[in-house]
């Protein structure tokens, strides 16, 4: 029996040969689109000129242990290996490659019992004095003191921090060799070193592994598939999570709430003022010791690359690694120039539930909706910005540091807190943001077409599961109002402004329509870059109302709950929409149920008629008669088969989906910058930068450093010349924050505020390569004032 890299070689030559059979019928000039596009055969044998979803057309995703892991990479039997690092027995082979990204921190805390550190001073010193014994180098661990680290985009406005603290580590003394530390985690324990770990009772400090995901929005995907807050990929906002709940001082501790309270809620009249204040909350957060960030941890992912048996193209995110949305939507085998058969390995099982509201919260879950959903907007990957995905969004800029006010038309819908219930805004009302979205609306896989209705479907299910009518109301899920919070706080009313229709006539006898909602979206929040105004309530569901609503009456009725924590409280099975065949039995009933009666929600009962409910809800029916589950999207995969221990999802070829492959090749393999020179010249500071890119050779990359041009490229993309500095004076208060000017020469430019005080100035500077903050190159540089 051949190998799986035999296999995949004999599935290539089929593919080849099956793709042969059909160009005889297409015109010849579709056959420079070659390396874009498959041709599947269309039913009267033409071949189609556009190619939508992704490059895989099959993903299986299997459990597999890190030793056996690590066999499988060696062999090319396995592509990737997600979230964990496989185990060697040797030297890792040569055909291997890996990213990292940040997977946590190490912390330590103070024992509020302990009388011999209820001095702040003694406590800092103590613990800075722990954190340089520490032994040796762990794999995987970075000691650092402060919690802003190279993985968060806000690394360059705390870099002078970052640097004061290393200095104090540096000349901190030794902890007292009596101190007892408690290590919790393999690497907290291989820290401590000589200091064995305490089992139980007394302790002077603990040494603990807090992972990233403890800190950020882990509710689950949501219908509407919001991103999370911006700021929840920032350091400051993880040091507040990470840090604040140790803080004793109530002082300290009031000032720190209010910090974070202005920051995300938008308090602060400009840039500088934010920056300042994020500053400050770090400041604030770090003063008190009795928690400490010891340093952070990096998760090691590693992949194939193998000349023929690889996989090429990768793109991964800065935070979570390759589970991420953007790996599956770039990653390609290098033996197709499109389809084949991907194979990915997780160390741990799928367990948390397969439901699109509050389910897929475990590695591959999160995995495996990543390729089964869509969202609105994805996250950067080496950011804390997004990229329009299912909608692009437009909103108007404020001028100057004037917050716009918009009047909101009276006929805008607005949505009831706790029923959901969709009403008129009404007159007189006005809010500091308009943002208007294009929507780019698919069909759904049980056929049903995206309309309005799915659309606005969204928001009240949000208002109606994230907040409690009164306090016994049943229809409420702590997880939905987590995520849905913001949202529900700042949308003040939206507007349906058109349909946009346009018919793509692809052969003769092939054509396919695609419509665009355009829809209007008043929020009462209007600063921030656009895309993250746009990213607090897009209108986007990722399944049909039709779902929502079946999904909505399991719960209703007790069958089970949506999220875990509340499947726990109320002694129920967590909502699983394919792995649960008695709940499948229930929802079929259901579903038959609701056909008969053309049933949908009173919110729709104005938009959708019993005969187009009944036509939906037979769809469905026929999807899970077919498939043998009910996980409905509108996304690039189908979930096709599953086991205890691995799926397997299929691509949809489906015509009206609106992104091509290749749409997101310029995340993969990210350009970064160097800063070889920083001069001051007159009113100027000149930054001399080179340009690190990955080029393909054939089968092969390598790293090529140039000096970076204006009209730098990366293949067909050009690369952005994004910047950012800030002057600082000698209290620590940012004064002023921009951009450098790329000049012509190829150098960026600085240009100085005019009238400068004199005093010592500090100016921090980075460039980002398309906006890529990972590891960025940043400089620091000494400015005398008043010359």
């Amino acid at each position: 029996m051949p190998t799986r890299h035999g296999r995949l070689h004999l599935r290539a030559l089929i593919a080849r040969r099956k793709r042969a059979v059909f160009t005889d019928a297409a015109p010849a000039a579709l056959a420079c689109l070659a390396v874009l596009i498959l041709s599947p055969r269309a039913h009267a044998g033409h071949e189609i000129a556009y190619y939508p979803s992704f490059y895989p057309q099959e993903i299986t995703l299997k459990r597999v242990d890190p030793a056996t892991a690590a066999a499988r990479l060696a062999g090319n039997d396995l592509h990737a290996y997600i979230g964990a690092a496989p185990k060697f027995s040797g030297a890792v082979p040569r055909h291997l490659e890996s990213v990292e990204s940040l997977e946590g921190f190490l912390v330590l805390t103070f024992d509020p019992a302990s009388k011999a550190f209820e001095d702040r001073e003694a406590r800092c010193a103590a613990g800075r004095g722990v954190i340089r014994g520490l032994t040796g180098k762990i794999e995987g661990v970075v000691l650092s003191p402060y919690p802003v680290t190279p993985f968060h985009p806000d690394y360059l406005q705390h870099l002078d921090r970052v640097e004061e603290a290393k200095v104090a580590l540096a000349a901190a003394k030794a902890a007292p060799p009596d101190l007892k530390i408690q290590a919790r985690g393999a690497r907290a324990n291989a820290l401590a070193g000589e200091r064995p770990a305490v089992k139980g009772g007394h302790r002077d400090v603990r040494l603990e592994q807090v992972a990233l995901s403890a800190l950020g929005n882990e509710s689950g995907p949501l219908p509407g598939a919001q991103p999370s807050p911006p700021w929840t990929r920032q350091g400051w906002y993880q040091a507040y999570r990470l840090l604040a709940p140790g803080i004793g001082d109530a002082v300290l501790k009031r000032n720190v709430e209010a910090a974070y309270e202005r920051l995300v809620t938008g308090e602060y009249k400009d840039p500088e003022e934010r920056l300042n204040l994020e500053r400050r909350l770090v400041s604030d957060l770090t003063s008190d010791c009795r928690r400490m960030v010891a340093g952070y941890t990096l998760r090691r992912e590693y992949y194939s690359a193998d000349l023929s048996g690889g996989v090429e193209n990768v793109a991964f995110d800065g935070q979570s690694g390759l589970n991420s949305p953007i790996f599956v939507r770039t990653v390609k085998l290098k033996d197709f120039p499109w389809n084949g058969w991907l194979y990915l390995g997780t160390e741990s099982q799928a367990k948390a539930a397969w439901n699109p509201v509050a389910g897929f919260t475990d590695t591959a879950g999160k995995l495996i909706w990543s390729a089964l959903g869509d969202v609105a907007l994805l996250p950067l990957p080496y950011n804390g910005s997004f990229i329009s995905n299912r909608v692009s969004a437009e909103a108007p800029r404020p001028d100057g540091n004037n917050i716009l006010n918009f009047k909101v038309p009276p006929a805008a819908l607005a949505f009831e807190p706790g029923s959901g219930e969709i009403r008129l805004v009404g007159a007189g009302k006005t809010s500091a943001a308009r943002v208007t979205y294009r929507v780019n609306a698919s069909l759904f896989q049980d056929g049903t077409k995206m309309q309005v209705s799915d659309l606005l479907y969204v928001y009240a299910f949000a208002f109606r599961w994230g907040e409690k009518a009164n306090p016994m109301d049943p229809a409420f899920d702590a997880a939905i109002g987590a995520a849905t919070r913001l949202m529900r706080e700042r949308l003040v009313g939206l507007r349906v402004v058109t349909v946009d229709s346009k018919t793509t006539q692809l052969a003769p006898d092939i054509q396919y329509t695609r419509e665009t909602p355009v829809i209007e979206v008043y929020l009462d929040h209007g600063k921030g870059r656009p895309l993250e105004i746009a990213a607090i309530a897009p209108p986007w569901s990722a399944i049909p109302w039709h779902l929502a609503v079946l999904m909505e009456a399991a719960v209703k009725r007790n069958l089970a709950a949506f999220s875990a924590a509340e499947a726990e409280r109320k002694n129920l099975p967590w909502l699983d929409l394919a792995r649960n065949p008695q709940l499948q039995t229930r929802l079929r009933a259901l579903i038959d149920e609701f056909e008969r009666e053309g049933y949908r929600p009173a919110e729709l009962a104005v938009r959708v008629s019993k005969d187009e409910a009944s036509v939906r809800w037979a769809a469905l029916k026929a999807f899970a008669e077919k498939h043998n589950h009910l996980l409905v999207t509108n996304g690039p995969y189908r979930l096709k088969t599953w086991s205890g221990d691995s799926a397997i999802l299929d691509v949809v070829r489906e015509l009206t989906y609106p992104w091509g492959v290749g749409a997101f090749d310029g995340y993969a393999y990210p350009s970064r910058a160097v800063i070889t020179g920083a001069v001051r010249e007159g009113n100027k500071v000149i930054l001399r930068v080179d340009l690190e890119k990955v080029v393909k050779a054939q089968r092969r990359y390598a790293t090529l450093r140039e000096p970076f041009a204006i009209e730098a490229k990366r293949g067909l993309f050009r690369i952005r010349p994004e910047s950012r500095y800030l002057l600082i004076d000698a209290n620590g208060t940012v004064v002023r924050t921009g951009e450098a000017m790329h000049a012509a020469d190829g150098r960026f430019e600085i240009t100085l505020p005019e009238g400068l005080s004199s005093g010592s100035y500090t100016l921090l500077a980075g460039i980002f390569p398309d906006g890529n903050a990972l590891r960025p190159a940043v400089t620091r540089l000494t400015i005398d004032g008043g010359s």
